[in-house]
């Protein structure tokens, strides 16, 4: 996922951000979707999350949240 903050106080929006999720099953499948993550028939199911914007300083937003 990725997208960019939207416009506060009359500051238009800048920061863009990116999330990744991984999903580890114990048993049991999983499956991906654009929008959704279906598991079926796991005993367990851990999500790895990683998010990351492109903040380097309060004046400096041009950061590469994919680096």
């Amino acid at each position: 996922m990725r997208g960019v903050n939207g416009e506060a106080q009359g500051v238009k929006g800048a920061l863009t951000f990116q999330a990744r999720v991984r999903v580890l099953t114990d048993g049991g499948e999983s499956s991906a979707e654009p929008d959704a993550v279906a598991v079926k028939d796991a005993d367990a199911v851990t999500l790895l999350v990683a998010v990351a914007t492109s903040f380097k300083k309060f004046d400096n937003v041009g950061g590469d949240p994919e680096a």
